[in-house]
């Protein structure tokens, strides 16, 4: 259930993108501290998505498996295999991680299960949700956050576009509903799920009010966007199809991941990165730049390395006001100049060719 609360975030996005700018890196963030994952025979990555990082454990995901790490970036043991053993994966599609209990839940769209791993890599046991899904998320020890990928055909009425999954009873015990009462049209409309501060929120793909979980049965409104003269999608997109925005989409807002810090909360959308300062209650808007076939949503004025890629913030999350993000190696040696002495220390002990370099940037309070 939804409820209404008495104040709420009121994020004025309309206003912000008329405003719109390239902004430096140092506008939210104080410094970045850089972590390169070992190369192995046993482990070697391209890419890799939403890496979570604890006082003594690193754990990255590229949709094939997941690589345990320790916090100074020494590999350390494969969680996960792929194949179509009880104890393997097909298709793996998304990863979230308890580290109270050192468990580890791989997502396989391949065989609809959810599979749960130790930190060692131990297979201890697997789950079918009964529906398909594509993101996840943990809320609670025992409880996952599961995205329906098929919400969106489902009728009016009956559309529930996240469930709650426990992993105690291997059921789903609650559900948001989606409150579009009219045709979906076909996009790539996923709800966004997100941690901060040991609470989880959420706000469907449709609607623009972001939700505290208060419990799985409780939602509370905490935060309200003003699209202003935006409007949600109203025909397909056929981007995905295309490669090129239809010009006629020109008004249409889609928000497709959202993230917070102590100080800001971070949308991402197709109009740019909003910016949400909470301790002045003021919104800007950051445009994306493009550098040769890469795009980015700050340029790095901190240390002269790497600017933040947009299609890595903020699909990647604020961890302990921190947020955890990646570069490929070869970035740091595409550009000379304006190195500090961090990243002339960094490149003197990486090669081109070798696994990412994770990247830890301090937000701003």
């Amino acid at each position: 259930m939804k409820h209404k609360a008495e104040t709420v975030h009121e994020i004025d996005i309309y206003s912000a993108y008329k405003d719109k700018q390239t902004y430096p890196l140092s506008t939210i963030s104080e410094c970045i501290e850089y972590i390169p994952l070992e190369k192995t025979d046993k482990c070697i990555i391209e890419d890799i998505y939403n890496p979570f990082v604890t006082s003594t454990d690193i754990i990255v995901f590229n949709f094939k498996m997941c690589y345990r790490f320790d916090r100074e970036g020494r590999f350390l043991n494969q969680i996960g295999k792929v194949g179509r053993g009880p104890e393997e994966v097909v298709r793996p599609m998304g990863m979230a991680v308890d580290s109270l209990n050192r468990w580890v839940y791989l997502l396989d769209t391949g065989s609809e299960r959810l599979v749960k791993y130790n930190y060692e890599g131990i297979y201890i046991k697997s789950y079918k949700p009964g529906f398909s899904s594509m993101n996840l998320l943990l809320h609670k020890s025992n409880i996952i956050l599961l995205g329906d990928m098929n919400y969106q055909y489902a009728k009016p009425g009956n559309r529930y576009s996240i469930k709650f999954f426990s992993s105690e009873t291997a059921k789903v015990i609650s559900q948001m509903a989606c409150e579009k009462d009219d045709d979906i049209p076909f996009s790539i409309s996923f709800p966004s799920m997100y941690s901060y501060g040991g609470e989880t929120y959420v706000k469907d793909f449709w609607e623009d009010i972001i939700y505290r979980v208060q419990d799985p049965n409780n939602l509370i409104a905490y935060a309200a966007i003003d699209n202003g003269k935006f409007k949600h999608r109203d025909r397909d997109d056929k981007s995905p199809i295309t490669g090129e925005a239809d010009p006629k989409d020109k008004m249409i807002m889609d928000i497709s991941f959202i993230t917070e810090s102590d100080r800001y909360i971070f949308l991402a959308s197709s109009k740019g990165l909003f910016c949400f300062d909470k301790t002045q209650n003021e919104t800007f808007c950051s445009d994306a730049i493009k550098d040769d076939d890469q795009w980015y949503y700050f340029s790095n004025d901190l240390n002269g390395g790497p600017n933040t890629k947009s299609n890595s913030f903020p699909r990647h999350s604020v961890q302990n006001n921190i947020l955890v993000t990646y570069h490929h190696a070869y970035e740091f040696f595409d550009s000379e100049g304006n190195e500090s002495p961090q990243i002339k220390k960094l490149k003197s002990k990486i090669s081109p060719d070798d696994n990412p370099v994770l990247a830890l940037i301090k937000i701003k309070r």
